[in-house]
C-alpha cells in the first residue's frame, strides 16, 4: 500500500508549488518556441517544465487510487471467513444470501484521522472497513477488516458469530459528519448499521456506503433473525420436552421394577417355612440263631 501517496491525498494541496512553478515554466517555454532566436532554449525548457509538471503531480494518489486499495483489501473477506469457520456454500441458509458491507470509517477519534471530498464527489477518509456476514442454520458469522489506507500497522480483523436465539435486531442509524471541503463547511450524511443482541446491546456496528439496498438487507436481516430464533426455540423445546418424556418414562420403568421387587420379597417373607421329614429309622437286621445240638 502506498501510504505517503495516499496521505498526501488527503493533506496535499490541489496543485503544488513545484507543480504550479513547472507549469509555468511549460507555458513560458512554448511561448519562446514561436521566436526563431529563442526557439532551442525554449525547447529545452518545455522538456524541463513538463518534467517538473509530472514529476511532482504523481506524488499522491488520485479518488481512483483509494477505492482500489480499499476493493483490494476487503474483496476476499467471504472466502476468508468460509475457511477461518469452516463454512462453506452448502451451510448458506438458501433464503438469505452472504452481506458484503464496505464503507469509509468516519469515527473522529481514530488516531490521525484525515477527510477529503474527491473530485468524484465521494467523501473518504483514510480509514476504510470491510465486513462479510454469512448466515447459516443457527448463527450468523461476522469477518471484517478495519485498516488505515495511511498507516500500514493499522489492519484489525475480527472474527466472530452470534446464535439467532442470542440477537435482537439490525438497524441502520443516519448521522451527520461537519467536515471542509476546500474553505467550505459541508455536511455528510452517513449510515451505521448495526446488530444489537436481546439487551439490546450494539454487538457489532460500521459505517457502510449507502445504496439502493442498504435497508433491503436490514430488513432480510431482521427477518432472518426472528424466523430462525423462533424455529430454533421451538425445536429446543421439542428437544427438551423429548428428554423429558424419556426421563419421566426411565424413572417410571425404575418405580415399577421396584415395587415388582419389593412384592416379590414380601411374599417370600410369607410363606412358612417348609417342615423337613425325619429321616426313616433303619429296622436292625435279624440275628440267626445257633443250630441245635441236640441228639448228638
Amino acid at each position: 500500500m502506498e501510504t505517503k501517496r495516499n496521505l498526501n491525498y488527503f493533506i496535499a494541496p490541489p496543485i503544488s508549488i513545484a507543480t504550479l512553478i513547472g507549469l509555468v515554466i511549460t507555458v513560458v517555454a512554448i511561448v519562446l518556441i514561436f521566436f526563431p532566436t529563442t526557439r532551442i532554449p525554449g525547447i529545452i525548457a518545455l522538456i524541463i517544465g513538463l518534467g517538473v509538471a509530472v514529476f511532482t503531480s504523481g506524488g499522491k494518489a488520485t479518488d481512483t487510487d483509494i477505492e482500489f486499495q480499499a476493493y483490494e483489501f476487503t474483496k476476499d473477506l467471504e472466502e476468508d471467513s468460509m475457511k477461518k469457520n469452516e463454512v462453506y456454500e452448502k451451510n448458506f441458509l438458501k433464503t438469505m444470501k452472504p452481506l458484503n458491507l464496505r464503507g469509509f470509517d468516519f469515527d473522529e477519534s481514530l488516531p490521525d484521522f484525515h477527510y477529503k471530498r474527491g473530485r468524484d464527489g465521494t467523501h473518504r477518509t483514510n480509514y476504510y472497513m470491510g465486513a462479510n456476514l454469512i448466515f447459516t442454520s443457527e448463527k450468523v458469522y461476522i469477518y471484517s477488516r478495519h485498516f488505515s489506507l495511511t498507516d500500514e500497522s493499522h489492519n484489525e480483523v475480527k472474527s466472530v458469530s452470534y446464535k439467532y436465539t442470542d440477537l435482537g435486531h439490525a438497524e441502520l442509524e443516519e448521522r451527520t459528519f461537519k467536515g471542509k471541503a476546500g474553505k467550505l463547511d459541508v455536511d455528510v450524511p452517513l449510515y451505521i448499521f448495526k446488530l444489537f443482541n436481546l439487551k439490546g446491546e450494539c454487538v457489532f456496528s460500521m459505517y457502510i456506503n449507502y445504496g439502493a439496498d442498504s435497508d433491503l438487507a436490514v430488513e432480510n436481516t431482521n427477518r432472518t433473525i426472528k424466523v430462525r430464533s423462533e424455529e430454533l426455540r421451538k425445536l429446543a423445546e421439542e428437544k427438551a420436552q423429548k428428554i423429558a418424556d424419556f426421563r419421566a418414562k426411565v424413572a417410571k420403568e425404575a418405580e415399577e421394577d421396584k415395587k415388582k421387587a419389593a412384592a416379590e420379597k414380601a411374599v417370600r417373607v410369607e410363606e412358612p417355612a417348609p417342615v423337613e421329614e425325619p429321616a426313616p429309622v433303619e429296622e436292625p437286621e435279624p440275628v440267626e440263631e445257633p443250630a441245635s445240638t441236640d441228639g448228638e
